[in-house]
């Protein structure tokens, strides 16, 4: 049973092959039973392994050029290069006021 459904949807992991299970044959399985018997079967989901989110090493680190010491100076920032975006993209026809 396990087989089939992990033949089907081979990125599914245990917790989502014992709810398939469970909804197929209308009895609960226990998701550590299904770890169990999918270790012994030598399959597991197809998922992204640990460390992802780590920087490779010959990327080259940029410095940080802006230096901000509260949030109120980040939303200072963010809020005057929206509206730089938006004077930059805006039909001629609308004036804005300074």
């Amino acid at each position: 049973l396990i087989d089939e459904i992990y033949t089907r949807c081979p990125f599914y992991g245990s917790r989502r092959i014992a709810a398939q299970l469970s909804r197929d044959r209308g009895e609960l399985w226990n998701r550590k039973r299904i770890q169990r018997l999918m270790r012994i079967m030598g399959i597991r989901g197809v998922a992204p392994g640990p460390d992802t989110s780590k920087p490779h090493p010959e990327n080259k680190v940029y410095p940080n050029v802006i230096k901000l010491s509260s949030g109120a100076q980040a939303f200072s920032l963010l809020f005057q290069l929206y509206h730089m975006k938006a004077k930059a993209f805006a039909p001629k026809s609308i004036a804005y006021i300074s």
